[in-house]
């Protein structure tokens, strides 16, 4: 059986204050603003560590139902439960989660979480005139197989719900040592395609094509901004 792990991780402590004095999306941007100024606080999505749930109780970012014909599953682990992955204590040394998502798969094809959406139609004429630019980021790190690659993706779509454009962090070297287990923060950012009314968020993986089946891949604090310019 072809076995593969993705372990993501993430601790988004959102700044109240900030969210606070932050306009809402859609919400008007003083006239007086000289220079570029967030849409919404520094990251959209909801929290996305392993332990945060929806209203249905399930996991934010993939539900173990999710994968049920595809021959994946998901476990929600704590740091430190796998031997060899991470030092124990790691995690809370660096300020990174304490919980992370390990998905498995018997195939080769790409792994990916569910996505989050997001209805940006009340941006739709300043996304239209080019004034709003989009990132995506993430702390990534590849153990034990540095040919076991991933991204933060967003897919950029219109009203009709068509994929208009596809970004994802890009694939640096990120090899981590457990002797000195540090993540690479990636990012990609674009100004957003015209005619984009909705956004789709999720984590990938994969090997590349002739790399065997081991290891594993780390992902922390991702995050998706829109800035308006």
């Amino acid at each position: 059986m072809l076995i593969r792990t993705l372990l993501a991780t993430s601790t988004i402590a959102f700044n109240l204050l900030a969210n606070a004095q932050t306009p809402a999306v859609g919400a008007a941007t003083p006239a007086s603003a000289k220079q570029a100024s967030p849409l919404v606080g520094p990251n959209l999505l909801k929290n996305p560590g392993a332990e945060a749930k929806d209203e249905t109780e399930k996991a934010v970012w993939a539900a173990p139902d999710q994968f049920k014909d595809k021959g994946y599953r998901m476990n929600q682990e704590a740091y430190g439960s796998t031997p060899g992955v991470f030092m124990k204590g790691w995690g809370e040394k660096n300020k990174h989660g304490a919980n992370y998502f390990r998905f498995t798969a018997d195939e080769r094809a790409e792994v990916r979480t569910q996505a989050q959406r997001f209805d940006l139609t009340s941006l739709g004429d300043t996304i239209d005139k080019g004034r709003v630019i989009g990132r995506v980021a993430g702390y990534i790190g590849a153990i034990g197989n540095k040919s076991f690659k991933g991204n933060v993706v967003v897919e950029y779509r219109n009203s009709d719900d068509k994929v208009l454009k596809t970004i994802r962090t890009p694939n640096m070297p990120y090899d981590v040592q457990l002797s000195d287990p540090k993540l690479t923060r990636c990012s990609q950012t674009l100004v957003l395609p015209v005619g984009t009314r909705y956004a789709a968020v999720y984590l990938s993986a994969y090997f590349e094509s002739d790399a065997d089946h081991s290891g594993s891949l780390v992902m922390d604090d991702v995050s998706f901004e829109l800035i308006y310019r």
